[in-house]
């Protein structure tokens, strides 16, 4: 199956706005680098203190483990905080 990326509703000159979860990763400052220029992007992680230094605190978001009941639940409150920012 392939993933299918909408955009909705974005007014001409914004970036469409991604978040990853697992955000505390290696991989964090590679994606920051390589889509920042295109995206706007936001990275959430249970673990608070697993910030890289490099991305902005505005762009980083403390979620719960995924292993918790409330965590799907939670992600629209997520979402919805990268749509205040800015």
């Amino acid at each position: 199956m392939k993933a299918k990326i909408t955009t909705m509703n974005r007014t001409k000159g914004t970036k469409l706005r991604l978040l990853f979860t697992g955000g505390g990763g290696a991989g964090t400052e590679a994606l920051e680098r390589l889509l920042s220029d295109r995206y706007e992007v936001f990275f959430a992680d249970a673990d608070r203190e697993s910030k890289p230094y490099m991305i902005a605190s505005d762009h980083w978001l403390q979620i719960p483990l995924a292993e918790l009941r409330n965590f799907l639940a939670r992600l629209p409150t997520c979402a919805a905080a990268c749509r205040s920012t800015c």
